[in-house]
């Protein structure tokens, strides 16, 4: 049996990765099933009529009355996507969501998803299994089932007719947020929200790696394994790669990651931090701020 899907780009913005992405779904499920779907607070990306475009945000199709949005929504909260196609679109047995830096070497969509047509499972995604007890949501995803799972929500397919469970249950998992019970920190993302409560509704999961000939060796959800676009380029093959930027993309990835790694490693950030409050004279500490900068470019040139 083959069923009718739906094939939706997360995304906040529209480059020619989103394109190209977008360009390459099209060719395999048409132009009236593919679409972008952007979390954002206005649609003032200007993107062409030529491309199905479906904009969200608190207010917008969803609410922040029934709904928790963390600060970091967009970026945690991949499932909402889900709800709001749901709400938006009709007559599809399975929803397809993917970021748009993935990279198919092979350039025939037809080769990977013909594989995949036929199979009726409730989720697919990449790497689902059970979560490791030290990672960050673990404890949170217990309060939904006493068996947390995981899995990369970069690239998944829903089954149409489970997602409105999953809606219910996520507005009722944010009640405690939206009334401040509980932290923020603890909102659950994507990969352990969906992961947990299918495993816990005992629906269908597979992982993709292991139900196709394409391999996701390269597939990967940490930031410091990004590529370049220029890197993959002659790579050719059923192979699936995660993530790829551009040069900009790249650069500012890398720029944040520091930052982060420089505001966790609290005692170095705490001393520099320590040492120029307690400096009254500005000119020593205008002097020490130059030699901060010089110390950390020095230990770059080092490399």
């Amino acid at each position: 049996m083959t069923y009718k899907n739906c094939f939706a780009v997360r995304t906040h913005k529209f480059g020619e990765r989103e394109k190209k992405f977008y360009q390459f779904a099209e060719k395999f499920f048409g132009k009236e099933n593919t679409y972008l779907i952007l979390n954002v607070d206005d649609d003032n990306l200007k993107i062409p009529s030529s491309y199905n475009a479906i904009y969200f945000n608190k207010s917008k199709i969803l609410s922040d009355n029934e709904l928790f949005w963390p600060h970091d929504c967009a970026w945690r909260c991949g499932d909402y996507c889900y709800y709001v196609l749901d709400q938006e679109l009709s007559g599809y047995d399975f929803f397809w969501l993917a970021e748009p830096d993935i990279h198919f070497c092979n350039p025939n969509p037809s080769e990977f998803f013909d594989q995949l047509n036929s199979l009726s499972h409730d989720f697919l995604s990449l790497r689902y299994g059970k979560a490791n007890p030290n990672s960050f949501f673990y404890h949170t995803a217990r309060l939904l089932y006493e068996t947390p799972m995981t899995c990369l929500f970069g690239f998944t397919r829903l089954k149409a007719d489970k997602i409105k469970t999953f809606y219910e249950v996520r507005k009722n998992f944010s009640r405690d947020f939206i009334n401040k019970r509980r932290p923020e920190r603890d909102y659950l993302n994507d990969e352990s929200f969906i992961a947990t409560l299918a495993n816990k509704q005992d629906y269908s999961c597979r992982s993709l790696e292991k139900i196709t000939s394409f391999n996701f060796k390269l597939f990967t959800a940490n930031k410091d394994e990004a590529l370049l676009e220029e890197e993959v380029r002659a790579i050719k093959g059923n192979f699936i790669i995660h993530p790829i930027l551009d040069q900009s993309d790249f650069i500012d990835k890398k720029i944040k990651r520091l930052e982060s790694l420089l505001n966790l490693n609290h005692n170095a950030i705490a001393w520099m931090e320590d040492t120029l409050c307690k400096m009254s004279n500005t000119k020593i500490k205008r002097i020490l701020k130059d030699h901060f900068k010089n110390v950390i470019i020095r230990k770059i040139d080092e490399l």
